[in-house]
């Protein structure tokens, strides 16, 4: 019998019959492994393992594909086939990449955030202080550093100071108004501004400054009489002649932080107390001027 050149005559322990009717003791059998002879087309072709024996091939958890010749194990994500023992073993993804299997990943799970671990098919990391895994994260595989400000787990005293993330933990910083306190990271205290100087305005008047009121974190001027407050550190003058507040037949003359009034020609003034309304203006009498020349 003639066979092709990747096949071999073989002698047989009984007769086969082939499509033409005709009994051969001898047949053709293909040298490559996985390969068979086909009797109709005389030529050597591929194995199909995956089809003719799709239940013992392959490990129940892998999926079978054929390749000329043989055929592979697909394993599920975290297992590798071992096509010695026909089985999908888990990978340790922790291990270092590379041919070395004697060290770890440092910076699978981020520089200095967290160690990996390995588990059955898969991996996750065991996060270091002030790491954690990120909100909503369902494989626990990344570690990111907590920001303790904006997820308002911090102890800042949330009225003298504010919360500020930084690169490993997090500061309080002093509002305007308050100063650090020695040996307390977390809370600051008022300043007194008023102390030592006084920082309000000079009266134009006295020219003494407004009396300073010290409040919380901040401060107030107190403005004097004759002044309204413009915000708490600037006063301005009111002008009382806008509200009429002079006697009949006297004339009101706006100054600052007070005002003052004339009276008219031909009247005295006389005063009747301190304070700027306390006065009248009287008519000069006729006898009380020197005589007509």
């Amino acid at each position: 019998m003639d066979c092709p050149n990747e096949s071999e005559c073989v002698a047989l322990s009984s007769g086969v019959t082939t499509p033409d009717n005709q009994t051969h003791y001898v047949t053709c059998e293909c040298i490559e492994y996985a390969l068979r002879f086909n009797e109709t087309t005389r030529t050597c072709q591929d194995v199909d393992e995956c089809k003719e024996d799709s239940e013992n091939v392959c490990p129940k958890e892998a999926v079978c594909q054929n390749t000329i010749g043989g055929f592979n194990c697909k394993c599920p994500a975290g297992y590798k086939w071992d096509s010695d023992t026909n089985k999908c073993n888990n990978v340790n993804e922790c291990l270092c990449p590379g041919p070395s299997n004697d060290c770890y990943d440092q910076d699978k799970c981020g520089a200095m955030a967290g160690l990996c671990e390995d588990t059955d098919g898969s991996w996750i990391c065991i996060c270091e202080e002030n790491f954690g895994h990120p909100q909503g994260s369902m494989d626990n595989q990344t570690c990111e550093r907590i920001k303790d400000c904006a997820n308002k787990i911090d102890i800042c005293d949330r009225e003298s100071t504010v919360c500020e993330d930084e690169q490993a933990g997090y500061s309080c910083r002093c509002k305007p108004g308050f100063q650090p306190i020695t040996e307390n990271e977390y809370q600051c205290e008022n300043i007194n501004e008023c102390q030592p100087e006084n920082p309000c305005p000079v009266h134009v008047v006295t020219n003494q400054p407004f009396e300073c009121k010290d409040t919380v974190g901040s401060y107030y001027c107190q403005c004097s009489n004759g002044y309204v407050q413009v915000d708490a550190t600037h006063c301005k003058d009111i002008d009382e002649c806008l509200q009429e507040p002079c006697l009949a037949n006297s004339e009101c003359v706006n100054k600052e932080g007070t005002f003052e009034y004339l009276c008219p020609d031909g009247y005295n003034k006389t005063i009747t107390g301190i304070g700027p309304l306390d006065y009248q203006c009287d008519i000069i009498s006729t006898c009380d001027q020197p005589p007509c020349k």
